[in-house]
Parts: C-alpha cells; structure tokens; sequence
C-alpha cells in the first residue's frame, strides 16, 4: 500500500490503510502513522452523446464502491446527474457542451477514501434532432390537433417515450403522439446504435370561446368591422372566413372581418355564416367562434 525510506518519505503504491512506524536510534521513542492511499479514477469511453462513459477505479478489491456522475458547464460548478449512481453512464442530450466527472468513495474494515476524476473535454452531440413536434407549425392543441407524429433520421431502431403520460402518450415503436391534458412532456428516443435525443412538447389547452358580432348589416351600412367581446389581446392572428350562404348576397368579404354587402334578393332568406380563429404568433389557438349574420334591407 505504502512504503517509507530511511528519510521518512513515503510513496503510495496501492489504495488503502498503511501504518507507518518510526522508532528513533536509540530504540526509546516510537510513533505510528496511519497512511491513507487513496484510489485513482479515471473516465473512458467516448465523449458523445448516447455514449456510454465507464469509470475506472483502482479501490481495493471487496470494498464498498460508490459512484456519483456530476455535469458542469465551462464555468466549472459540477452538480449531481440524478440518478447517475452505477460505474457507468450514458451520455443524454443534456450534456452536450458540459463536462463531465465522476467522484468514487470506497469503503472498507475502517478504510474509507473519496476521489475525483479529471473532468472529461466538452461532450459532443452528433444524434439527429426529432422532427414533426415541439415547433411553432407542430403544435399539440386540445380541440384542435391532438396527434402528431415525431420523426428522426437517426439510424437504427428507435424506441420512443413520453416523461408524462399523462399530457401526452407515445407509441414507442411508430413515433405517434396523442395529447391527453395542457401542460408539458419531454418526448424523446433511444436508438441501438447509441443514439439519444429529446425534445420538449407542450400540449396546449382548449380555446376560449369568442364569437364575434356585426350589428345592423345591410345594403346601405357599407363596410364594416366585427366587434370581439372579450377577446383576448394575445392573439395576434386573426382570421375570418365564410361558411354558409343563405338566399342571395353579393358584395365583399374580407379575411379582416369586414362586410360590405352591395345586394340582396328579398325573396330569400339572406344570412351568412361567419367563423374566426385567433391564434398567437406560435400557432396556438387562442380563441375561436362563429355567428350567423343576417342581411337586413
């Protein structure tokens, strides 16, 4: 474990407990030294995400070995990886451009020592990213579109998980998403060659109701702008569009909103139906509504 020359310097030669005697000349005056090595770690493995690092220890045979992983960006502060306790690790999209470092105490018979590894070089990330969700043209809506399909170019086979079910289940083998409730889940995929990827999804709840208004429309009101009581000022997209025509109407319509109605028949019944969606700038449904309008001489 150790040894000590006759100038009293010792040299570590393995991990452990050493005592380490000196007695003077003389034989009159004796003292021990309880020496503790230490073990090495060391990180092998290749620094890419969905790789798998291993750490490499010299602690003694039969002791009691803890691991714990731990990240840090170029900054330097290192922080626990959850759950990364095993003397390996598997590299997530997480840790791509963070440093990585593994710390291992060994307990054993009154032999107790903690070691740090080096920290590894930035970890890399080559995996391909998941494509048809978490985008502003993907977006997961409940009332509106409840299933998308996330896709991925990595090779080999891909299993596919939800972090919450309970917003929105994956089929693991085709990729299919359903949203269940508002709120958000990590999608993501393991591949047999290695590869891992995650993206953040969020499933947004309903749309409030806001059906817009068009008072006194008839030939001679000339053009004319809905009215949205209540509507929410977030949605900056709004859309207007025509559904059904009843009797005969002719003039404009704008995707504004705006009626300006030139002509009737009056022996029909003349009413148009009128439905609007307003959405955010990411394509979320804020709020939506219809209203039939009746064209009055």
């Amino acid at each position: 474990i150790a040894k000590v020359d006759i100038k009293g310097e010792v040299t570590a030669i393995a991990p452990g407990l050493a005592t380490i005697t000196v007695t003077t000349v003389a034989g009159q005056h004796t003292e021990t030294y309880i020496a503790t090595v230490n073990p090495t770690v060391t990180i092998s493995g290749t620094t890419e995400v969905g790789r798998m690092l291993t750490a490499d220890t010299t602690a003694p045979t039969g002791a009691s070995i803890t691991y714990q992983w731990q990240r840090s960006n170029a900054n330097g502060t290192f922080e626990d990886i959850a759950g990364a306790t095993s003397s390996t690790y598997t590299l997530i999209p997480a840790d791509a451009t963070q440093f990585i470092r593994v710390i291992v105490t060994a307990n054993d018979s009154g032999y107790s020592a903690t070691t740090t590894s080096e920290p590894t070089i930035a970890i890399t990330s080559t995996v391909a990213a998941i494509e048809g969700v978490g985008t502003p043209t993907t977006v997961l809506q409940l009332g509106e579109t409840t299933t998308r399909t996330a896709t991925t170019i990595e090779a080999g086979t891909k299993t596919w998980s939800s972090s919450d079910t309970t917003v929105a289940t994956i089929n693991e083998t085709t990729g299919v998403i359903n949203a269940i409730a508002a709120g958000t889940t990590t999608i993501s995929y393991i591949s047999t060659n290695g590869g891992t990827n995650l993206v953040n999804v969020t499933v947004y709840p309903e749309a409030a109701v806001v059906n817009p208004a068009y008072p006194g429309v008839s030939t001679t009101s000339g053009p004319i702008l809905p009215t949205l009581t209540g509507s929410n000022n977030s949605a900056t997209v709004k859309i207007f569009s025509i559904g059904r025509i009843k009797g005969v109407v002719t003039g404009f319509f704008s995707h504004s909103g705006t009626l300006n109605i030139t002509n009737i028949n009056l022996n029909h019944i003349n009413s148009i139906e009128i439905f609007y969606v307003g959405k955010d700038n990411n394509g979320v449904v804020i709020e939506k509504g219809s209203v039939t309008v009746i064209i009055n001489s």
